[in-house]
């Protein structure tokens, strides 16, 4: 019974995860941000969202991919990209602005979405809701992301473009689809918990070896004995899901 039930959540789990990662809710605004990492076909997709719907301003963040980027200008790397496929699509530049980032190996999610804050504060526009258009199954990851560094001031959508790496609709059929997949569920999880475990890395506090090694840790009768082995779960948990995504 609880085999058949096991494989039951299983095949339900693995009918449903790539709609729950794709996730689709635009806010309607007129003010579509891009995230510049996204391939050319994604990009495309995002143009000619932006030629076909309402908005008026599209904002796409660039920034070094790779270190060897770090020694160009920041505010021009992707930009040639994005104004070609513009140009293509018979878009006038001014309706776009590039938005610069740093480079980030880890964290370039929240690191873009923290440059477009940054920005917006700084810049004359008072834009109070805007919708994230991003790679199909990392869709979930950035709209949690993205709203958890805008909220509350800002309304977040999302939008997740095409893809054309695998059939979205039979995607556990695809090497490429099931490492996609499984990458983004677990930067779901850290996405869910990025500000938690910011806050967790060894820099910050305690380190995970200092914890294991706490008297608190031996001793039930401690009164910390709770408190640090919870906070060890927390570390483990936390540079696990960095490890892995």
């Amino acid at each position: 019974m609880m085999f058949s039930i096991s494989i039951l959540l299983l095949i339900i789990l693995i009918m449903t995860a790539h709609q729950f990662l794709a996730i689709n809710k635009p806010m309607g605004t007129d003010v579509l941000v891009v995230e510049g990492w996204i391939s050319d076909y994604a990009f495309e997709a995002a143009v000619e969202l932006f030629v076909k719907g309402h908005y008026k301003k599209m904002l796409t963040i660039v920034g070094p991919e790779k270190p060897s980027d770090l020694k160009k200008d920041a505010s021009l790397i992707g930009v040639e990209r994005a104004f070609r496929i513009l140009k293509n699509f018979g878009i006038e530049e001014e309706n776009v602005i590039a938005i610069p980032a740093t480079y980030a190996n880890k964290h370039r999610t929240l690191s873009s979405a923290l440059a477009l804050k940054d920005w917006l504060n700084k810049s004359e526009y008072d834009i109070r809701s805007l919708d994230v258009i991003t790679e199909t199954v990392h869709a979930r990851k950035s709209y949690i992301i993205f709203k958890k560094v805008f909220s509350p001031d800002i309304q977040v959508g999302i939008i997740a473009a095409p893809t054309l790496k695998y059939n979205s609709k039979h995607w556990f059929f695809s090497l490429t689809g099931i490492r996609l997949v499984s990458r983004n569920f677990i930067g779901f999880l850290y996405a869910i918990t990025v500000d938690k475990c910011l806050a967790l890395w060894p820099h910050a506090g305690r380190s995970e070896r200092e914890i294991a090694q706490s008297p608190g840790l031996t001793d039930r009768s401690n009164p910390r004995f709770y408190s640090d082995s919870f906070l060890l779960l927390q570390k483990r948990y936390c540079n696990i899901i960095y490890k892995l995504r």
